[in-house]
């Protein structure tokens, strides 16, 4: 089957498209560009896919499933990172970690992982940085799918960008290791699961912190408080 993940660029076609509690929704794939970025025979992430019909970026984390241009929607449920916070057991909607095998704990430090480097995808994607957005896209890949044919393995990326991509995992790891990052960092980070798993690969989508609003807001707020103090000492002044 041709698939967006395992097609070749001169197929011009392929690529691994990928509130707390249960919400469920529908999905679907907005076929990439022809001249959509391509790492190692793959379209790289973000992708666009139709949530509940809206146009959304969203980020891959499943290269073991294979979607095609004929692929239909499917459903999904949203789980934000967060709510994984201080869950004792797996989070069976989600589609890793959640084996008989697996541990909340190991599903939680996986998670915040790959929302850290979902977050990392969209800021190289947004300095034009392709190259490093590509590696970003297999060391995520690379998070959840380990296997000997993997996207670490060295048969899709070899080179620099093989050696890019284990390292940005590599460091991405360490760097929620040692600044103690956990789930309830990520709560503008959401993942969308595919009911049932085999329906559809999963993604990740990262909501923008409005933290440029918060600041606007403390801006103005010292504005006003200029105007006051002025407004009252012309006041005082006239007296």
């Amino acid at each position: 089957m041709t698939s967006f993940r395992r097609l070749s660029i001169l197929a011009l076609l392929g690529g691994c498209f990928a509130a707390a509690g249960l919400a469920q929704l529908t999905m679907q794939l907005v076929p990439p560009t022809a001249s959509g970025p391509v790492l190692g025979g793959v379209y790289i992430s973000p992708y666009t896919a139709l949530i509940n019909g809206t146009p959304t970026l969203v980020i891959c984390d499943d290269f073991e499933t294979d979607v095609s241009l004929n692929t239909p929607p499917w459903t999904a449920y949203a789980t934000t990172v967060s709510s994984l916070q201080g869950e004792v057991t797996p989070n069976n909607t989600l589609k890793y970690d959640n084996s008989p095998m697996a541990t909340a704990a190991t599903q939680q430090s996986q998670y915040t992982v790959a929302a850290y480097l979902a977050t990392q995808i969209l800021h190289e994607q947004s300095l034009g940085h392709t190259t490093a957005q590509g590696d970003l896209s297999f060391a995520l890949w690379g998070l959840f799918d380990t296997s000997l044919s993997g996207p670490l393995s060295g048969g899709w990326v070899t080179g620099q960008d093989l050696t890019n991509a284990i390292t940005d995992l590599s460091n991405a790891e360490t760097y929620v290791s040692t600044h103690n990052l956990t789930p309830s960092n990520f709560a503008n980070v959401t993942v969308y699961s595919p009911s049932p798993k085999s329906a559809s690969q999963e993604y990740i989508v990262v909501t923008p912190e409005p933290s440029g609003m918060a600041i606007l807001v403390v801006e103005l707020s010292g504005l006003l408080a200029v105007v006051y103090a002025f407004r009252r000492r012309a006041a005082q002044s006239a007296r």
